[in-house]
């Protein structure tokens, strides 16, 4: 799994982004019983979220966060309705204040995408045999870089799409942050493609080389590591949970690494 502190930095950047767009969208009065204009990608469930023109600009900058008030349990279910789990991955956050709830939505989001990517290089790692001792401690530095970017990669469109606030019988905030699979999926998929089309080149060099070279075999691992990283974050997202098959399979690449 991540270091705590890893997954605190990567929410940190991502409540960042959406605090930002935020700030530029939306402005919650201190009467809350007013709802806000509904956001675009309600307008749109079955499709990416439709960037709002910000007038005389000419950029595109995000939709508005919608903020509701009244009855927690019709809010829960029109979320569900308006973000159907085969469209969308969502983390909801309680909390006391809007920032921390934001916080909490944006990791609860996160979980399955850091479960599936451990669990396949823990995976890859045992189909991979023993390494030499240089390769092990690039083994444990490569694996925490992987699961970074492919966090990254994977949330990059999340977004706090609705706040329910709850006055009674004490004020509660609920975040909603979503994730399209499409968005994230068109993000993952051409990098995994690409990392398939370099695996099978960079086995054969080392096949093909008479010194195999550290920096040979440091390239492969990573490579490897990356690209199951990748994958298993698309997996995440797709139908069925599957990735794409691995070009070259493990018990190919241990034995180059040990010699």
């Amino acid at each position: 799994m991540l270091s705590y502190s890893r997954i605190l930095l990567l929410i940190s950047i991502l409540l960042a982004a959406v605090t930002l767009g935020c700030a530029q969208n939306t402005t919650v009065a201190p009467d809350l019983e007013k709802r806000s204009p509904q956001p675009a990608i309600a307008e749109n469930p079955g499709g990416a979220s439709r960037p709002v023109l910000s007038k005389g600009s000419g950029i595109k900058r995000k939709a508005p966060v919608e903020v509701k008030t009244g009855d927690r349990l019709g809010w829960v279910d029109n979320a569900l309705k308006t973000y159907p789990p085969e469209q969308f991955i969502t983390g909801l956050g309680i909390a006391p204040d809007r920032k921390t709830a934001q916080e909490r939505a944006l990791k609860e989001l996160a979980k399955p995408f850091d479960k599936a990517i451990s669990g396949r290089i823990r995976m890859r790692r045992e189909a991979l045999g023993k390494l030499p001792g240089p390769l092990e401690q690039e083994w444990n530095t490569l694996t925490e870089i992987g699961r970074i970017d492919a966090l990254e990669t994977a949330l990059k469109q999340v977004r706090v799409a609705e706040i329910f606030i709850e006055k009674q019988p004490q004020p509660t905030t609920y975040a909603l942050a979503v994730l399209n699979r499409g968005d994230s999926k068109r993000l993952l998929k051409p990098v995994v493609q690409r990392l398939d089309r370099q695996l099978p080149d960079l086995v054969k060099q080392i096949e093909q080389s008479d010194d195999r070279a550290p920096a040979q075999k440091n390239k492969l691992l990573q490579t490897f590591i990356r690209r199951e990283s990748l994958d298993a974050a698309l997996a995440t997202v797709q139908e069925g949970g599957q990735g794409i098959p691995l070009p070259v399979q493990p018990q190919r690449i241990g034995p180059l690494l040990k010699e």
